[in-house]
C-alpha cells in the first residue's frame, strides 16, 4: 500500500513539477509515509521515477493494449480484408482518442509531453513499453492495407494518424472554446473519427 501511495503522489508530482524540480518530501508527504520510504521501495527519486514511467505504460497499455493486440493478431494471421484491416486501425486510434476519460490521464500526458520535450532516463521506458508497441503495430496494419511489410512511409503515416488523435485528446479546453460549447461531444469525437478513416481510403 505504502508502494502504490507513491507512486500515486509521484506522478501528480512528477505531472506538475517534472522530474528535475520534484521534490521527494513533496512526494513522501502527500503519499502520507516518511522520505525513508521513498529510499526503501524505489532507492530514491530516480527509481521512483523510473516505476512511475513504468506504471504509466503500464496503464496505458491496459487501455491501448486489447486494440493493439487484436491488430498484431490479425497481422499474425496474415488476413488482408481490406475491411477488416480499416476497422481494426480505426479501434486502435478509437482507443487512444477516449483513453482521456481514464482516471490520471492527464497527469500520464503531461509526464509523456515532458519526456518528448526534455527526454530522462524514463524515455526508454514509455518508448518500448508504450509507444514503439502501438505504432509499429498501426504502421504495419496501414502497410497491410496494400499487402505488403511496412516502411518508412507507414511509420509517418502511423505517426499522423496518432497525432492527430492525441492533439484533440489533450487540446480539450483550445477544441471546446473553438467548437463552441462546454463539453466536446459524442458527435465531436464520431466525426474526428470519420475523418481519420477517409485518410485510411486514400
Amino acid at each position: 500500500m505504502t508502494r502504490g501511495r507513491l507512486l500515486e503522489a509521484g506522478v501528480k508530482v512528477f505531472a506538475r513539477s517534472g522530474y528535475e524540480e520534484a521534490s521527494v518530501r513533496e512526494i513522501a508527504a502527500m503519499a502520507g509515509v516518511t522520505v525513508a520510504m521513498v529510499g526503501y521501495h524505489f532507492r530514491g527519486k530516480e527509481g521512483l521515477y523510473l516505476a512511475v514511467a513504468n506504471d504509466i505504460a503500464r496503464a496505458g497499455m491496459e487501455i491501448i493494449g486489447p486494440a493493439q493486440r487484436m491488430g498484431r493478431e490479425i497481422l499474425q494471421q496474415g488476413l488482408v480484408d481490406r475491411p477488416v484491416l480499416v476497422a481494426t486501425i480505426s479501434k486502435m486510434l478509437r482507443a487512444l482518442l477516449e483513453a482521456h476519460n481514464e482516471d490520471g490521464s492527464l497527469d500520464w500526458a503531461r509526464i509523456l509531453l515532458r519526456e518528448q520535450l526534455n527526454p530522462t532516463h524514463a524515455i526508454d521506458v514509455l518508448h518500448e513499453n508504450l509507444t514503439k508497441p502501438y505504432i509499429t503495430t498501426l504502421a504495419d496494419l496501414i502497410a497491410a492495407l496494400e499487402g505488403r511489410a511496412a516502411e518508412h512511409r507507414d511509420m509517418i503515416r502511423a505517426l499522423s494518424l496518432t497525432g492527430q488523435m492525441i492533439v484533440f485528446r489533450t487540446t480539450r479546453h483550445a477544441s471546446t472554446r473553438l467548437l463552441g460549447g462546454e463539453e466536446r461531444s459524442r458527435e465531436d469525437y464520431e466525426a474526428m473519427m470519420r475523418l481519420v478513416e477517409r485518410q485510411l481510403e486514400d
